[in-house]
């Protein structure tokens, strides 16, 4: 256990038991990625040990999101090249637990080595992040063929099988916010997640800042949304902000949305009509613990927020309420101020932004 820099890369050693050898790289530089993978494989597979075994697992979680330059297409490609190169140099299995490469300018085409990752990965990755490169629908078709594949049972050394595999139930956490999909997409990872029942443990999806609901795309994107969270009840966790959601979608999901633990749906364009809808789903739900709704011009002078106002009163599960920027004043926060003294399980109301909100409020 501990730590080592290696460049500008920082490698944690999480643990080394029963064959299976874990870190995770923090890397600054694509250079400082590849120098990590090298160095732990030379720190591990450079001879066996007293029982002249090899590891037979390292295991990776690589997090490249501080990188200052954006690796590119390029980028992702060297990573992979280097993980399937350390396979065959040294006759032993890899396993990228966690891969988050957020905003690192990579598209359809870098996914050809994302996919390669996945693939080759002996056993399923757990957390995804590719949010904020551009992928497209035609890119995100590409990941989820791979995501139906993601579990390379295969030994390279089956000399030394580990005394116990490592353990995951599969993809646990997927980030594809701002990737340039629309409905399209969803029913691509719809295919993924129904032909893979490793996904359906899949507890957060986080989706924000796509255009799902915006124009024609509405209907379609209710009804993909719709068939997602109804193939795969286990997501507790959605994230659905700056998608062109409005009022008249928020209606249409409103039952599917109240069984979730945690919602994101700021900046969709949620008026007075649409936070009743919210209001319902706050008073029918016994798991709904944080609810964003920043960015929201639900405004307070309507029977809506008032319907709002009065369902936090009688909901005992929510914890987390962001009004950031919602255009709220005075009457609206008299009434919030009021329900909330009486609900017993919120601990922060977020209400920054709401600069109506004057001495009285």
């Amino acid at each position: 256990d501990g730590y080592e820099i290696i460049g500008e890369s920082t490698i944690n050693f999480l643990h080394h038991e029963n064959d299976i050898i874990a870190a995770k790289l923090e890397c600054h530089s694509l250079r400082s990625a590849l120098e990590g993978i090298k160095s732990f494989e030379n720190k591990f597979c450079g001879g066996r040990d007293e029982n002249d075994r090899m590891p037979y697992l390292l295991e990776f979680e690589i997090d490249i999101s501080s990188c200052s330059i954006e690796i590119e297409d390029d980028g992702i490609k060297a990573i992979a090249t280097e993980l399937f190169s350390l396979t065959e140099r040294n006759d032993i299995n890899y396993r990228v637990r966690e891969l988050i490469v957020p905003g690192m300018s990579i598209s359809q085409y870098g996914l050809d080595a994302i996919t390669s990752i996945l693939i080759n990965s002996w056993h399923r990755c757990e957390v995804l992040s590719l949010s904020y490169n551009y992928l497209t629908n035609k890119g995100i078709e590409k990941l989820s063929n791979a995501l139906q594949h993601n579990f390379f049972d295969v030994c390279k050394n089956d000399v030394f099988k580990p005394i116990n595999k490592p353990t995951s139930s599969g993809l646990k956490t997927l980030k594809l916010e701002n990737v340039g999909m629309n409905y399209v997409g969803i029913e691509h990872l719809r295919n993924s997640f129904n032909c893979n029942d490793a996904m359906q443990s899949l507890n957060e999806l986080y989706l924000g800042d796509n255009d799902f609901f915006g124009g024609n795309n509405a209907n379609h994107g209710v009804r993909q949304i719709k068939l997602l969270l109804r193939e795969n009840p286990n997501i507790h966790t959605l994230s659905l902000f700056a998608t062109n959601l409005g009022d008249d979608a928020l209606s249409s999901l409103a039952y599917d949305f109240q069984s979730r633990r945690s919602l994101h749906l700021g900046r969709n364009n949620i008026t007075c009509k649409g936070v009743a809808i919210l209001g319902k789903i706050i008073l029918n739900s016994s798991t709904l613990q944080n609810l964003k709704l920043n960015g929201n011009p639900v405004g307070d002078n309507s029977d809506g927020w008032f319907s709002f106002t009065e369902s936090l009163k009688e909901n005992s599960s929510l914890k987390y309420l962001d009004l950031t920027n919602c255009k709220i004043e005075d009457d609206g926060a008299i009434s919030l101020a009021k329900n909330i003294s009486i609900n017993t399980s919120l601990e922060q109301v977020i209400l920054r932004g709401n600069y109506g909100i004057g001495e009285a409020g």
